[in-house]
């Protein structure tokens, strides 16, 4: 997941996004939820930063 779209679904103007904010939800998604930040992963043929799941074999 990208973290623009989170951003999106969290109702966060881009023009209100900011460093902090995003330190935030990079909390939420690793410590809390088990998500692993990507500095570059590939969601539907897009580009970007984001998180990816845990793998569940």
């Amino acid at each position: 997941m990208h973290t623009t779209e989170l951003f999106d679904a969290l109702s966060i103007a881009t023009a209100a996004r900011t460093k902090e904010q995003a330190q935030k939800i990079r909390t939420v998604m690793e410590a809390v939820l088990g998500w692993k930040y990507r500095g570059n992963i590939r969601v539907d043929e897009k580009q970007g930063r984001g998180y990816s799941r845990p793998r569940t074999d």
